[in-house]
């Protein structure tokens, strides 16, 4: 099935207000529905379903999508704290032999 500007008008309405409540924000939340729509594209078959069963794919996707970013995010943020947590051992121990001399 065709993909087209009617299903989006179509979906839209129903998505917004879910990835307003999941997002931080109304850029996220548009992203999200962006992104979700992309990812539909490569599965053309959720056109073909009715309508509560493609807003629940959309749902469950955008859902899983968000996830996953704050995962991502969380692991950035993890690896920084450690690299500033070894970083600032090695400059303690750098300064206290400093002072010894």
């Amino acid at each position: 099935m065709y993909m087209d500007s009617k299903h989006y008008e179509r979906l839209y309405p129903h998505l917004l207000p879910f990835a307003n409540k999941i997002a931080r924000d109304s850029h996220e939340a548009n992203d999200l529905i962006q992104e979700a729509w992309l990812r539909s594209m490569k599965h053309s078959y959720i056109f073909e379903l009715e309508l509560p069963k493609q807003r629940a794919w959309f749902f469950k996707t955008m859902k899983r999508m968000l996830i996953d970013e704050r995962r991502k995010h969380s692991r950035v943020q993890n690896e920084w704290a450690v690299d500033d947590g070894i970083l600032l051992k090695s400059c303690s121990r750098i300064l206290a032999k400093w002072k010894c001399h």
